[in-house]
């Protein structure tokens, strides 16, 4: 089979064109094209480039006799004899090496390499650390445990593959700084010096090519390349999962720009933020081809992604500018300014322990009203119907009876978002506030009655305004600094242990909202 033949199969083999061949070697596409066709020979530097490119010797390639492409392509990529021979030479080579050198030389070369594994150590020690962490972190919604072993897995597979990089790393460095050297001494000693090419470096220097600072006949060790193939095919699986997630940024920030761009006639506001979410987009799609490329082993168009990305840099800044211009203008209104709050009167008889309570506010206001019946309650909430509506439940806390009040969302969005609408083209901003406050109207017997259970599980700030009084939660009254496996009675004021084997000391602790109970709990020792 001729050179051009062989070069056809192997181009198509590592999925190349004829002009990404050409790219490669630095020639023009006509020139791969007559080498194919057998009508030219390329030069010896760029069948060196050729057999480089497609890991085959130079005999495989320019020898009419070897035919089979498979063979050779199977021989060079997963000859284990070869390997396992690669690593006894390399082995022989630094022994032999060391058993020459100097011992101050020797110990240089050995300290050299110490500092290198220590540096590599702490650098990979911080890096696999902090990916544990951050990728632990993408699984919140798991129990602590589970989360905790996900991010020790992470870290030990990621300190396996730093640890081989690192040796990848020592290998190369060695084999630079010395073998390499060592290889000269015995070459000049057998008279086989290799062929100076400082020259050719130099040539192609004038020519405006790039300076090879390695010999392009000189292989490493195939020991040393299958280690660099089973990191970098790691490192592809890495860029594989962050692909998948740029993906589903791709998606989501294309949703995100086109909900900008349907909101553009409501505040100029949306204008910038399209512009941001659009540009945005186009970067997470030039990272997701980078992965891609990287994946495949393909040369990436790094002029024409440049230009792209840039640009798209200057248009996020724009549209950021605008947003921020926008905002600007903006007026910050507090919720209860706009709302339509109504009145809500719930009817509800007193009962034994009976505590009434809001998820809305710690704000209360008791007041007294001797025209109502004895036992009769009255609880007022302020709630905005076109949004809200009024939940109510009951609940034990400590022992007592509580009934607990909460506005919820009345699930009509049309209201909500025409009102963001309106909103929005005035320039609104709407502030949420929590500055309600639940009136609890009754006779002054009932009133004493609430507010003493109220006491019984809360310190309270108590203030009197003539048959008003003004009531604000601030902490619960009984407090547990160790924990408990038990519940604490109000009613009785009276701590109940579920395991005999606990003990609890009480001590009473004054604050300026009242006498708070403590619970210092502890196992009993054994006699």
């Amino acid at each position: 089979m001729k050179f051009g033949d062989k070069l056809i199969l192997l181009r198509k083999k590592n999925g190349l064109s004829q002009e990404e061949l050409a790219e490669k070697l630095g020639v023009s596409r006509q020139s791969v094209s007559k080498w194919e066709s057998n009508n030219t020979y390329p030069e010896t530097d760029k069948i060196v480039q050729i057999c480089n490119l497609f890991n085959c010797s130079m005999d495989d390639l320019i020898n009419d006799k070897i035919t089979d492409i498979e063979q050779i392509d199977r021989v060079n990529k997963n000859n284990l004899n070869e390997i396992w021979d690669s690593l006894l030479e390399f082995i022989t080579k630094t022994v032999g090496m060391f058993s020459r050198m100097k011992f101050l030389d020797g110990a240089k070369c050995v300290l050299e390499l110490i500092i290198i594994s220590i540096l590599l150590h702490v650098m990979g020690s911080m890096i696999c650390n902090v990916a544990g962490n951050v990728i632990s972190n993408l699984f919140v919604f798991l129990n602590e445990k589970t989360i905790l072993l996900i991010e020790n897995i992470i870290v030990s597979v990621c300190n396996l593959f730093w640890f081989i990089l690192s040796v990848i790393i020592l290998i190369y460095v060695f084999k630079i700084r010395y073998l390499n050297e060592y290889d000269k001494v015995i070459a000049e000693e057998q008279g086989e010096e290799k062929e100076d090419t400082n020259n050719k470096k130099k040539a192609m220097t004038n020519k405006g090519e790039k300076i090879v600072f390695r010999d392009p006949e000189e292989k490493p060790f195939a020991f040393l390349g299958a280690l660099s193939k089973f990191v970098l095919g790691f490192i592809k699986f890495i860029v594989g999962w962050i692909a998948l997630g740029i993906v589903a940024t791709v998606i989501g920030l294309a949703v995100v720009s086109i909900l900008m761009i349907f909101m553009i006639p409501n505040n100029i506001l949306f204008v910038g933020l399209s512009l941001s979410s659009i540009a945005a987009t186009v970067i997470a799609v030039i990272l997701l081809l980078i992965c891609i490329y990287f994946i495949l082993s393909k040369q990436i168009p790094a002029k024409t992604y440049a230009i792209v990305f840039v640009s798209s840099l200057l248009v996020l800044g724009a549209g950021i500018g605008i947003s921020i211009t926008a905002i600007k203008n903006f007026e910050v209104v507090e919720s209860n300014n706009v709302m339509h709050l109504e009145d809500t009167v719930t009817t509800i008889p007193y009962e034994d322990n009976l505590v009434i309570l809001s998820n809305d506010t710690p704000k209360y206001n008791y007041i007294i009203d001797s025209s109502m019946e004895d036992n009769k309650i009255d609880v007022i909430n302020k709630i905005d119907p076109r949004y809200e509506k009024l939940n109510a439940y009951d609940d034990i806390e400590d022992g007592m009876t509580v009934k607990i009040f909460s506005s919820r969302f009345n699930g009509n969005y049309k209201n909500i978002y025409n009102e963001f609408m309106r909103n929005l083209k005035k320039n609104k901003i709407i502030s949420i506030n929590n500055d309600n406050e639940v009136t609890i109207k009754a006779n002054e017997n009932t009133i004493k009655k609430l507010i003493d259970n109220l006491k019984k599980i809360y310190l309270i700030e108590e203030n009197v305004d003539a048959n008003t009084i003004k009531i604000t939660l601030h902490d619960s009254k009984v407090y547990f600094p160790n924990g408990i496996d038990g519940e604490y009675d109000a009613r009785t004021d009276t701590l109940n242990l579920i395991d005999e084997n606990d003990q609890c000391d009480r001590s009473i602790n004054s604050t300026k909202w009242g006498d708070r109970i403590i619970f210092t709990c502890k196992e009993k020792e054994s006699e």
